[in-house]
């Protein structure tokens, strides 16, 4: 077992991997600490299939809720 791996089991759901962020953070208008709380929810496993599963889920969840933002405007 490596330190990520121990880190993963004892801090499970709050560890947020920084490059994530940054790759999720290009288009969408969000705050920093927003995107970290959904990437820790989502993506706080440490294999790559899950967390580009969880990715997903968390740009479908901006995508839903920049809908609904971008409806209440009009």
């Amino acid at each position: 077992m490596d330190i990520n791996e121990i880190g993963s089991k004892v801090f499970e759901g709050k560890i947020v991997r920084k490059d994530l962020v940054s790759k999720i953070k290009g288009g969408a208008n969000v705050p920093v600490y927003v995107l970290e709380y959904l990437l820790g929810m989502y993506c706080n496993q440490t294999d790559e299939d899950s967390i580009e599963e969880g990715m997903l889920k968390v740009k479908k969840y901006l995508q839903k809720i920049m809908f609904v933002l971008m409806k209440q405007k009009k």
